[in-house]
């Protein structure tokens, strides 16, 4: 495993730990709004894990080459979660959509904080 998948596992732990933090404090607001944040911080983890892997795992060594990877990997991430959303909102019940919009958020705002500090280290 390359050095930036590694780092990249190393932030989606830390997300997961952030929005397990999250839903146990929505836990008083209702099971509901827990479980529903605990499926929105995932979805964008998961995203953000398929991203690395498509991006830092190539044998690419033109400069091309490399921004096709990264753009080919961004469109997959943006598919994942449109997809993911749509199923969870359809067939997930009962489901509180705030709280799967907050959950996605905090993931996302961990991870535009921790990623540099992780990422300048390797």
């Amino acid at each position: 495993m390359s050095g930036k998948v590694g780092a990249a596992f190393k932030v989606a732990g830390i997300q997961v730990f952030v929005i397990s933090l999250m839903t146990a404090l929505l836990t008083f607001f209702g099971d509901v709004a827990a479980y529903s944040a605990w499926i929105g911080g995932l979805v964008f983890v998961l995203a953000n894990l398929w991203f690395a892997i498509r991006s830092f795992v190539n044998n690419k060594t033109e400069a091309g080459q490399v921004v096709f990877s990264i753009y080919l990997a961004e469109l997959e991430k943006f598919s994942i979660v449109i997809v993911a959303m749509v199923a969870i909102f359809m067939t997930v019940s009962p489901l509180e959509p705030i709280a799967v919009i907050v959950g996605f958020v905090i993931a996302q705002i961990t991870s535009l904080v921790v990623s540099p500090k992780i990422f300048n280290n390797h």
